[in-house]
């Protein structure tokens, strides 16, 4: 039994168009460091903690060195000692995939949803603090076009939840709408 289907009960279906599948085939790897932002963490008895999430960019192979950033700046740094995507065990996951990454030595309540996993000391070459547009639409929709901290909706800015500078990932479970007031409020306390 895989992670994944401990996990969901259920294979994904993987239909695909022939193009998007070629379209995904050329920018796997893209020569870019690993990056993956945590969506779910869990505990598998006998198997340790699993972070899943899809893979950002780059290529995670089962023994890579790993480090995992995020909230309050705290770095920890483990080995991923098992790679799985729907039903199979893999030796790698790349660019594009939806995986569960066994990580070694890590207990569940060290990480949560939003941090990312990357290659160690990569982290700060390849990240961009841009917003692709697609994050921001689904962030609007999501937040319906208001604060989400006193429902304004007028000078609203995009606002990682966990600071870019911290390891915060342009996605958007990390991005959030703030007006200018309570982004403010929310730097002083920084």
């Amino acid at each position: 039994m895989g992670i994944l289907d401990f996990l969901f009960g259920q294979k994904k279906s993987t239909n695909l168009d022939p193009k998007d599948a070629l379209k995904r085939e050329h920018n796997k790897g893209n020569g870019k460091s690993f990056l993956m932002t945590i969506e779910d963490v869990f505990t598998i008895t006998g198997r340790g903690t699993v972070a899943t999430g899809r893979i950002e960019t780059g290529v995670a192979n089962t023994g890579d060195s790993v480090d995992i950033i995020g909230t309050g700046g705290k770095k920890l740094t483990s080995t991923i000692t098992g790679v799985e995507m729907f039903r199979k065990i893999l030796n790698r996951g790349e660019a594009g995939d939806n995986v569960g990454i066994l990580l070694s030595g890590i207990e569940k309540g060290e990480i949560k949803s939003g941090m990312v996993i990357c290659t160690p000391k990569k982290i700060n070459k390849d990240r961009s603090r841009h917003i692709s547009q697609s994050v921001k639409n689904q962030v609007w929709n999501r937040d319906n076009g208001k604060c989400i901290q006193c429902e304004s909706n007028s000078d609203l800015e995009f606002d990682h939840i966990i600071p870019w500078s911290k390891g915060g990932a342009n996605t958007y479970r990390n991005i959030q709408l703030l007006c200018q007031k309570c982004n403010r409020e929310k730097y002083d306390k920084l």
